[in-house]
């Protein structure tokens, strides 16, 4: 997505604004189709109508962080009020009971939920100059390894000095992290990416359904 039209959108250019949706046609035709769980035609369903609405919306209400996932968020919401006050015709999820599809639905949330949360954590890390390739090459193969890191962030994460020295210097407090824990300072040194990307997700409450992921 372009965002350079998305802030000129929100300033009042309708042009601008106009190029921006029409450009996002297929993505919003692609999200409601999932949503709706068939394929969905521009000349013959309302869905699209009122998808397309609500991204026009999101344009004007997003305020910070990913766009994308502001804007899948406003759109399936709609949808889900839109079935709703049309839950005595057909649902448009085939062969799905009510109680299916809100189980659904819920699932949609938790996806959404966590790719947001993504996100975040990739800006977080971007502050620290760790990318998610990095972690990916830095993360200890041996088990025994990687789950005495675990339990050494989950413990650093609790403690308010450690976090504030993380979070203001950008470094794993090294020194400090010596005095209380039998860690060596190689193992420090060679995971410290790793480590510091654990301590934010067990110490930052917006990251929570990353820790599932953790293991």
């Amino acid at each position: 997505m372009d965002l350079r039209l998305l802030n000129l959108a929100q300033k009042g250019d309708m042009d601008a604004r106009n190029y921006f949706i029409e450009s996002n046609k297929p993505y919003i035709h692609q999200y409601a189709s999932l949503i709706c769980k068939r394929y969905l035609s521009w000349e013959n369903d309302d869905e699209l109508s009122i998808a397309l609405m609500a991204f026009n919306d999101a344009i004007d209400t997003f305020k910070e962080g990913n766009f994308e996932t502001y804007s899948k968020i406003i759109m399936k919401n709609r949808l889900i009020d839109y079935f709703r006050k049309n839950s005595r015709n057909e649902i448009p999820i085939e062969d799905e009971s009510i109680q299916n599809y809100t189980s659904y639905t819920h699932s949609i949330d938790e996806k959404l939920d966590r790719v947001s949360q993504i996100n975040l954590f990739k800006e977080i890390m971007e502050d620290f100059n760790i990318t998610l390739e990095d972690l990916t090459r830095k993360s200890p193969k041996h088990r025994d390894t990687r789950e005495k890191l675990i339990e050494l962030a989950k413990h650093l994460a609790t403690i308010d000095e450690i976090i504030t020295v993380i979070k203001i210097k950008k470094i794993l407090p090294i020194k400090e992290i010596l005095l209380i824990s039998e860690i060596s300072r190689k193992t420090l040194e060679d995971w410290r990416k790793y480590i510091i990307a654990l301590i934010i997700i067990f110490s930052d409450k917006r990251l929570d359904s990353l820790r599932e992921f953790i293991v």
